[in-house]
């Protein structure tokens, strides 16, 4: 074994882990495998906390689950028929919420002004986020993986960052209950 890792720590498991490496003089972790999208349900837990303990201790940040399930791929639209899709009725039971539903049109717009499919914007919306070592790509079919890969080489500017981080910032997403 070269290297280990964990998934779904929260920020103080993580700590407490290294830690318990440094004190036993162990092989610490060196990746983290969280949830984390703009859509996802622990990004204000990821943002708050836990990247910036990836950020200080250089534990590589390796997010599953980058395009939530498909719901920032473009197609999932508000008001249209659920794609055929092995996610849809789970996306359809779980994350349909209007508050999704703005993410998911800034996604696309950003996409349109910028010649990106939403895929790609999404990706690199990660990319941008220091934390972030590289996204764990799921695909369905190989030109999903195309698609997105091709999109690597083009990086979201500054202003089409802000709009994202606005739509989709964990504080706006949070429910009337957490808040």
């Amino acid at each position: 074994m070269r290297y280990i890792g964990c998934s779904n720590y929260s920020a103080w498991r993580l700590m407490q882990s290294l830690w318990a490496a440094d004190v036993n003089q162990t092989e610490r972790f060196v990746s983290i495998q969280p949830e984390y999208s703009m859509i996802s349900p622990i990004r204000g837990d990821f943002e708050a906390e836990l990247a910036q303990v990836c950020e200080r201790y250089q534990v590589g940040v390796i997010p599953y689950s980058p395009l939530a399930g498909g719901l920032l791929t473009g197609k999932y639209r508000k008001g249209q028929a659920l794609p055929d899709s092995v996610r849809a009725e789970e996306n359809a039971a779980n994350r349909f919420n209007d508050q999704n539903w703005d993410i998911i049109e800034a996604v696309v717009g950003v996409a349109e002004r910028t010649g990106m499919t939403p895929a790609q914007v999404a990706i690199n919306w990660l990319r941008a986020k220091p934390a972030v070592t590289a996204p764990i790509l799921g695909a369905n079919r190989p030109e999903q993986l195309t698609e997105i890969l091709s999109g690597l080489d083009v990086a979201l500017t500054a202003e089409d960052l802000a709009v994202l981080d606005e739509v989709s910032g964990f504080r706006r997403s949070r429910t009337a209950l957490e808040q």
